[in-house]
């Protein structure tokens, strides 16, 4: 548990957020195989310089080797200095971000304003790993940047994405039954259907909404069309977006 656990739990009660549902630790980063990389590099600079004239290259590379792991390791002890009481609190009603340094952020659900950025990576077609960028907002101060640097991200992710959804969307699909427009980055929704800019598209021609290489992309008459030039990770709250165009497909096929 984190150091702050108490004082996270106290203020979770002045927020009324509820029962806590999840709680996470940063990632602890590994120490052992650039402990040993410094060691045997500075091994084989040691011998290098040594040996004399003959295994002076050798020597100068062990050091080059070692520095770099170093530096390495320095960081990673940095980080989990800075780190060392982070954590994130999930509750019913909202979170709370212990961050770098024990900066503390309470969120509310219902207010909050989500970007996310989850890329897959992959070198010569193979998989090397996810990042996840999660930039939090509820407009009463700076926004918070969290991702890889806290343990299970593909957990605590989706959770925070189906709580948002789960406050919001009541709100947003009443809102349109009303006759309003909403606005999620640069896209306008409504129940004639949706518009960026001078270019809309029916709610009756729509046939599918998906995320298509990172972008919104619309199914019209069987062609996948791009919705806005702006990426899923600057479109904030996507994830209501593309539950509220979900429902109110469905309630148009009613």
């Amino acid at each position: 548990m984190s150091a702050h656990d108490p004082q996270a739990r106290a203020l979770a009660a002045q927020q009324g957020f509820g029962e806590l549902r999840a709680h996470y630790l940063p990632r602890i980063p590994g120490y052992i195989g650039v402990t040993v990389t410094v060691v045997i590099a500075t091994f084989v600079a040691v011998f290098g310089f040594a040996g004399g004239d003959d295994t002076t290259f050798l020597g100068v590379i062990g050091a080059i080797v070692a520095i770099i792991a170093a530096l390495g390791l320095l960081q990673r002890l940095y980080t989990r200095s800075a780190n060392a009481d982070a954590a994130l609190y999930l509750f019913d009603g909202g979170m709370i971000v212990i961050g770098k340094h024990a900066r503390i952020s309470a969120f509310r659900w219902e207010q909050m304003s989500v970007l996310q950025n989850v890329t897959r990576h992959y070198r010569n077609g193979v998989y090397t790993g996810t990042t996840y960028r999660y930039t939090l907002n509820d407009g009463r101060g700076e926004p918070i940047v969290i991702g890889g640097a806290f343990a299970f991200p593909e957990q605590w992710g989706p959770m925070i994405q189906e709580a948002v959804t789960r406050a919001q969307l009541p709100k947003a699909v009443d809102a349109i039954l009303r006759g309003e427009t909403l606005r999620f980055g640069d896209i306008d929704i409504n129940g004639g259907g949706l518009a960026v800019g001078r270019k809309s598209v029916a709610w009756a021609q729509i046939e599918k909404i998906e995320i298509k290489q990172g972008f919104v992309s619309v199914s019209v008459a069987g062609k996948w069309l791009s919705l806005t030039t702006k990426a899923v990770s600057q479109i904030p709250n996507v994830f209501v977006f593309l539950t509220l165009t979900e429902r109110l497909q469905e309630l148009g096929r009613r």
